[in-house]
């Protein structure tokens, strides 16, 4: 695990590895939202929607994420909110807020939200393939313990994270940052609860979570390039889409051992809103598909 990948010379500016790989599904994510909303759209009108969209899901991602852990944050300082590496970001929320601006934007201009919508979900499946890699590089969003009676071959799949102090501490940058001055989360979270000891080197065996997430979104990606060829309504990709990862979110969700993020009838804020985007999706979709049908 890598929480930083470099440090920019004679300014010491950490570059992190989740800010990386979100970079890269941004970029990634543009150029794949021009290419398949290129026939229903003008590309001004295409490339301001993407820029639009892009920066109301990091708003709500953000915003979620204060919603969800507010207990959890130094109301002291409010301002730490604004800087990247507190309070994180929270894909639903990103999702929202994408969703939001676009349609914002979209009823503004007199453009098609739902063209947008089907033009925009590879993207959406990428870009969860690619930043879930950086959650894996920086050790957030972990799973749960394995318990030792465990299967072998669960055992063998299960990852464990660093303590930052002992492996990265002679890395430039580093000893500025107190987020990474406490340790890969999950390391910190373990010691907290009695896991390990605070001098161990690595954190208690965890399901892969980040990795099956990660996972998860490329499959979505291959499911939606391949429906995308026998679509029959606009929006039925996207509304497909959101099925797909309200149900397999919310069964990752059993197996996210991160907390923190909101609990309600023993099931998570992820999977409340999970649940609840498969069934307005699903009856949106049966509604376009008897309307097309």
């Amino acid at each position: 695990m890598h929480p930083v990948l470099f440090t920019i010379p004679g300014i010491h500016l950490p570059i992190h590895s989740y800010g990386v790989m979100l970079g890269i599904s941004v970029v990634a994510g543009w150029f794949l939202t021009i290419h398949f909303g290129k026939d229903d759209f003008q590309i001004r009108h295409l490339k301001r929607l993407i820029i639009v969209s892009a920066v109301a899901a990091l708003v709500g991602a953000r915003l979620l994420a204060v919603l969800t852990t507010w207990r959890c944050i130094d109301w002291s300082n409010p301002l730490l909110l604004l800087i990247p590496g507190h309070t994180g970001l929270v894909a639903y929320g990103g999702f929202m807020g994408g969703f939001a601006g676009a349609f914002a934007y979209a009823r503004r201009k007199r453009l098609s939200v739902v063209a947008f919508a089907d033009a925009a979900t590879p993207s959406l499946a990428l870009g969860l393939g690619i930043s879930r890699i950086g959650c894996f590089l920086y050790g957030c969003d972990y799973g749960r313990p394995i318990h030792s009676d465990a299967p072998g071959w669960l055992q063998a799949i299960g990852v464990r994270f660093p303590n930052w102090a002992d492996k990265f501490h002679n890395q430039p940058g580093f000893s500025t940052h107190p987020a990474l001055r406490k340790g890969a989360p999950a390391f910190w979270h373990h010691v907290h609860d009695g896991l390990i000891q605070s001098d161990a080197a690595i954190s208690a065996l965890v399901y892969p979570a980040q990795l099956l997430s990660s996972l998860n979104g490329f499959i979505a990606l291959g499911l939606v390039l391949w429906l995308r060829k026998k679509s029959t309504f606009k929006g039925q990709l996207f509304l497909c889409f959101v099925m797909y990862y309200g149900l397999t979110r919310t069964l990752i969700e059993f197996i996210r051992g991160d907390s923190g993020r909101g609990v309600l009838l023993s099931l998570t804020t992820s999977q409340w809103i999970g649940l609840a985007s498969f069934a307005l999706a699903l009856v949106t979709y049966l509604k376009l598909k008897k309307r097309h049908g």
